[in-house]
């Protein structure tokens, strides 16, 4: 037993002596120098098109305190147009977000949520301002590539939103 704690000892001390003793910096050691490399990485990340909508799927849901309207892409496609000039002169036929309070006969001083994602990046978005300022001047119209989405001659571009999911009026 006694030969057995001499050989553990002497592996112990073997053992610290290789690890370097004290484990204390030896103050005349020059640190190697570290090269830092910058490299270049993208922060934005590619927003994917959207897959059209069917023309038999819901468009979006509008709601009010007195209704729920839920059109189909076809059905919002037929609603009454409102044709309103972009910057830079395009023009967009769409359903004034005041034809969209009329089907759920919301009230006139309702305060309108609508629910999107900001153009550009794949985060939620949302509009709200009361009724009687954006009812004429904001519409919601179905891009070229089959999308619900809001402009407006009222709001500044950052406000516009794609992907519109639903339109409440409070």
């Amino acid at each position: 037993m006694r030969t057995l704690s001499i050989l553990v000892a002497g592996a112990l001390l073997a053992l610290t002596a290789a690890c370097g003793g004290s484990g204390a910096p030896d103050p005349t050691a020059t640190p190697e120098p570290t090269e830092i490399r910058a490299t270049a990485t993208s922060t934005t990340v590619p927003v994917p098109t959207p897959t059209p909508l069917p023309a038999t799927a819901d468009a979006l849901r509008v709601a009010s305190r007195n209704g729920i309207f839920i059109p189909t892409v076809a059905e919002f496609g037929r609603m009454p147009q409102t044709e309103i000039e972009l910057p830079g002169g395009e023009v967009v036929s769409g359903v004034s977000i005041a034809d969209l309070a009329a089907e759920v006969d919301a009230a006139e001083a309702a305060i309108v949520t609508v629910e999107g994602k900001q153009i550009g990046v794949d985060r939620a978005g949302f509009m709200r301002r009361p009724l009687d300022e954006v009812g004429a001047g904001v519409v919601i119209y179905i891009t070229a590539a089959g999308q619900l989405m809001l402009a407006s001659t009222l709001l500044p571009e950052l406000e516009w939103l794609t992907a519109i999911r639903s339109v409440t009026f409070e």
